[in-house]
This record gives structure tokens, sequence and C-alpha cells, in this order.
């Protein structure tokens, strides 16, 4: 489950696959799932997620409340 639902709607938008996130990430796909659960995006992955989605951090990782 991801705690980041404006990110795993953009993911959907644009049609990425959680590897292709992943490989831009620089990580694998087991981690990207390990870091959407946890909310643990460090800000170099965070500016990668920005660049690729054109939308602000704020909006992208903001968490689901509850």
């Amino acid at each position: 489950m991801c705690i980041f639902p404006n990110l795993e709607a953009e993911q959907a938008r644009f049609g990425y696959t959680e590897e292709f996130v992943a490989q831009k990430l620089g990580m694998t796909t087991l981690e990207y799932r390990e870091h959407k659960r946890s909310g643990a995006f460090r800000l170099p992955e965070a500016l990668v997620l920005v660049e690729m989605y054109g939308k602000s951090m704020d909006y992208l990782l903001s968490v689901r409340a509850g």
C-alpha cells in the first residue's frame, strides 16, 4: 500500500510501471515499493519524481490521512 495517493495517481496517469520508476530512481522494484509504503524517499529521489511528473514535491509526497 502506498501512503502517497498523489504519487500513485501520477504514476498511473503516466502509465509508468513500478519497474520503470524504480530504474529512474536507481533502485530495485522492491526498494521502490518499500519507499512508497514507508515514505522513506530521500531528497535526490524526490527531486527525480518531481522532474518525472512535473508536479511539486509537496503534491507528490502528501501523505494519506488515517
